[in-house]
């Protein structure tokens, strides 16, 4: 408004028609944006028994990078970014979320503009959906061995490696891209890109530059990924006894309505127990078989041993 004042004739009111030339090189203000997404990680759902119990609380989605260690990790920034969705290719701001202390993906937040309208829209995945997150996908990138050494090959002394995380929508799948740039300590310390990682359902591969990852994805160079469930065994007993509070207050309340929210809320977070349960069980009967065929094979060894010695102590019985 201070500028108007003193340059009358450079501003125009908004609602006369903004030149093509100059409203497609419009995009969603970033800082709005922010305020919107920070928002949005609470008030998603505007239940007011959901908000009341923070029930559905998200997280931005974190990521591991050089200045962050693997526990912790760190929050991802909006960027900009092509993408396509149910609306057709457009170029908006990207941010990604995950339920709150956990790692999966559960939604991302598009905001894009047509020259004249901003337009922000939330796109979220099924409960049941087990979209990997970028941290998901740091560990599995440190567990492949073919990955592994073509990243130790350019971690080399008097270097540093630093790595970004982008995922971009396209139409109901997340395209995951990791460039990762090599800085020569001491020197110019500019950050050379010597590597792309990227990702898609359940393949993940690495290639000298953007393209190659990408055609690395579409071939048999690409790994399979396995992504593991987040949840576990004490968190989803912390939550089942959040969940019996809850029952108990609309028991006290005489909330009917409420009551049946929160009996199916508990049986599907036992379920859930149940089958973590059956499925550390299977594992771990599983290591206690493996861990008895190592000992089998180690008295197999042992009685071997034995026998041999006891036939070199009856040959020399004989000769002598």
């Amino acid at each position: 408004m201070a500028y108007r004042k003193i340059y009358k004739d450079l501003f125009v009111d908004i609602d006369e028609e903004i030149p093509t030339d100059i409203s497609s090189h419009f995009v969603y203000p970033e800082f709005l944006y922010n305020v919107q997404a920070e928002i949005l990680k609470i008030y998603h759902n505007v239940k007011p028994d959901v908000l009341y119990r923070a029930d559905d609380l998200w997280d931005i989605a974190k990521y591991n990078s050089s200045r962050s260690t693997k526990s912790t990790g760190t929050y991802m920034e909006p960027y900009y970014t092509m993408l396509k969705t149910s609306k057709g290719e457009q170029f908006g701001l990207v941010q990604v979320y995950t339920p709150d202390e956990k790692q999966n993906i559960i939604s991302y937040l598009v905001g894009s503009t047509n020259g004249i309208a901003n337009e922000l829209k939330l796109y979220k995945f099924s409960e049941d959906s087990n979209i990997f997150g970028p941290m998901q996908l740091d560990k599995q990138i440190e567990e492949d061995e073919a990955i592994s050494k073509e990243l130790e090959a350019i971690n080399t002394t008097g270097t540093r490696l630093t790595k970004q995380m982008l995922i971009v929508p396209i139409d109901n799948t997340l395209l995951y891209i990791e460039p990762i740039y090599q800085t020569m300590l001491n020197e110019s310390e500019v950050p050379i890109l010597k590597k792309v990682i990227v990702a898609s359902g359940n393949k993940v591969a690495i290639g000298d530059n953007l393209n190659q990852a990408l055609e690395n994805l579409l071939s048999k160079y690409a790994v399979d990924i396995e992504v593991e469930n987040t949840d576990d065994i004490e968190g989803l007993i912390e939550s089942i006894i959040k969940a019996n509070n809850n029952l108990t207050q609309s028991l006290t309340n005489n909330d009917w309505e409420m009551m049946g929210k929160d009996i199916k809320k508990m049986q599907d977070l036992i379920t859930s127990l149940e089958q973590l349960k059956e499925q550390e069980d299977k594992e771990n009967e599983q290591k206690n078989q493996n861990s008895d065929s190592e000992n089998l094979v180690n008295t197999e060894d042992t009685e071997n041993t034995v026998n041999n010695e006891n036939s070199g102590i009856l040959e020399n019985i004989i000769n002598n």
